[in-house]
């Protein structure tokens, strides 16, 4: 059973998440999607390949800003755009980190992550 601490960081880090996603999308003066319930955090900022519109700009790596991204959307109840779930789904590198990644942001997109799911149990 996880402490109330645990609870009380896991949703603040939640709502920082979600205040940075929020913020750099209004700096890009991104318009409001009807699927999603702040102006701004919306799927324009993910390309027709499925990257990112800031991700060369990030510290991050692509998987790590895509995968936070979409699970950003799916908790703030937005779609996941399919190109950005395929673009996590097509990810090469089998690293245990990477794979957490896949399986967390697949399940939050709506698919199916048993395929990762069985990598990591078999690691």
């Amino acid at each position: 059973m996880a402490s109330p601490w645990a609870d009380r960081l896991r949703r603040l880090a939640l709502a920082c998440l979600c205040l940075f996603v929020c913020a750099g999308a209004h700096a890009q003066s991104q318009p409001f999607a009807p699927s999603c319930p702040w102006p701004g955090v919306a799927a324009k900022p993910v390309q027709a390949d499925g990257s990112l519109a800031n991700e060369v700009s990030s510290l991050a790596t692509a998987l790590q800003d895509r995968s936070e991204t979409a699970q950003a959307l799916a908790a703030l109840a937005a779609a996941v755009p399919p190109r950005l779930a395929d673009a996590i789904a097509a990810e090469p590198d089998g690293n245990t980190e990477y794979l957490a990644r896949l399986v967390i942001a697949l399940i939050a997109a709506g698919r199916d992550a048993s395929a990762q799911v069985n990598l990591i149990l078999d690691a």
